[in-house]
């Protein structure tokens, strides 16, 4: 599936605020969850709401409390998210 660059360059950031030694690991199932989030949508590229959305609905519940200050750092707004957190 094509990405678009805001997609790109959101995803990347994203990445960029996981721990080292987890990214790789994390990169595979983000992706997915990703590109799921595309395709149930009906698209054929990826924008960066589908990275929001797949991000969040990818990340274990446990770990969703970090979520809100990661996006806040980046400047993004959660609240038309609300529903997946």
């Amino acid at each position: 599936m094509d990405w678009d660059d805001d997609a790109k360059d959101l995803f990347d950031q994203i990445v960029g605020e996981i721990p080292m030694a987890f990214r790789n690991m994390a990169k595979g199932p983000m992706q997915a969850s990703i590109d799921g989030v595309c395709g149930d949508r009906g698209g054929d590229s990826i924008n960066a709401d589908d990275v929001i959305r797949g991000n969040i609905k990818g990340t274990p519940a446990f770990q969703k409390a970090n979520i809100r200050p990661m996006y806040e750092k980046l400047g993004i707004d959660l609240a038309p998210y609300e529903e997946l957190l």
